[in-house]
């Protein structure tokens, strides 16, 4: 199969590689849409990850090969994956903590073990979600980097009308701002609340596009 490998610094190399093989509780995935996360991009820009890494944590597809069936999916599946990993031996994975798992980079899709930026994938049962016929592929490949604002703006005891102080002008900062308004933190015709520290007039029109709405910039 083909896949984007990293061989060097700010080098991505598309190239022939072996075709996955799936083992006890796990499944093979057809990659249809991928997206770029920011430990994609300093992956390339500072080669942070080995030679030969193959990145990839934020992408959907469809399983071709449900394996043992331990995940429940079928052939022809829609699915997105949930990434990280986990050991299942430590402290934390035994607490039900999964995301601080110990030994969490050695067992997340994209860091040490091959990620999206290919055809296709094998992964653990447990980190392929089932999606609703609402969702498209392309949507769900951006559905990782929406669960994190998300989980992170549910943490923050905030109330309606509330000021919100965002930093920065990414697509991960685009989510919070959206995070903010569907959950009630501030509502869309109060959106002055909504401060948003950007980097040119250019990005803050098109942040104001995302929630149609008006985003204040600030030094």
């Amino acid at each position: 199969m083909k896949a984007a490998v990293l061989t060097g610094k700010r080098e991505l190399t598309v190239k022939e590689v072996p075709d996955p093989k799936i083992g006890p509780g796990e499944l093979l995935v057809k990659v249809e849409y991928a997206g770029i996360c920011g430990c994609d991009v300093h992956a390339y820009q500072d080669l942070i990850f080995p030679v030969g890494t193959i990145l990839g944590d934020e992408f959907a597809g469809t399983v071709v090969d449900p394996g043992d069936g331990a995940s429940g999916l079928k052939n022809g599946q829609r699915v997105v994956a949930r990434p990280a990993g986990m050991c299942g031996d430590c402290e934390w994975c035994h607490r039900g903590e999964l995301g601080l798992c110990r030994n969490h980079w050695s067992n997340t899709l994209g860091l040490e073990i091959p990620g999206g930026f290919a055809e296709y994938v094998k992964m653990k049962s447990y980190m392929a979600l089932p999606l609703p016929d609402s969702i498209s592929l392309q949507e769900a490949a951006q559905l990782e980097p929406v669960a994190v604002t998300y989980h992170a703006v549910d943490r923050v005891p905030l109330h309606v009308g509330e000021p919100v102080v965002i930093f920065g002008d990414t697509e991960v900062a685009a989510t919070y701002i959206s995070s903010t308004t569907l959950t009630a933190v501030t509502p869309p015709h109060d959106a002055e609340h909504v401060l948003v520290k950007v980097r040119n007039r250019d990005t803050r029109q098109s942040m104001a596009g995302v929630i149609y709405t008006y985003i204040t910039t600030c030094q």
